[in-house]
């Protein structure tokens, strides 16, 4: 089984996607459904694509519930209000 390498720049257009998709599901009135069905009819319907394992893994981020990672930033976010940020400059 080959095991899908990639780059430190298609690693952060994955995060950058994910973080997409996170703010877009708690945004009201944004349509998160049709972007999936979007993300999974471009994974069925686009022909001639040479890695469809690397194809699929970006469209993936779209089509994952980022309900866990939401649940996390806000865990984050809501204990640095109450211990300070934990990204201060010196």
């Amino acid at each position: 089984m080959d095991k899908t390498v990639i780059t430190d720049f298609e690693a952060g257009v994955l995060a950058a996607l994910t973080a997409i998709k996170a703010g877009a599901s708690k945004s009201p009135g944004f349509n998160t459904e049709l972007m999936e069905e979007t993300a999974k009819f471009l994974s069925s319907s686009l022909q001639g694509v040479q890695d469809r394992k690397a194809f699929e893994l970006a469209l993936s981020s779209i089509i994952g519930d980022p309900s866990d990672l939401t649940a996390q930033v806000e865990k984050q976010t809501q204990n640095r209000s109450v211990h300070g940020s934990a990204y201060r400059s010196e």
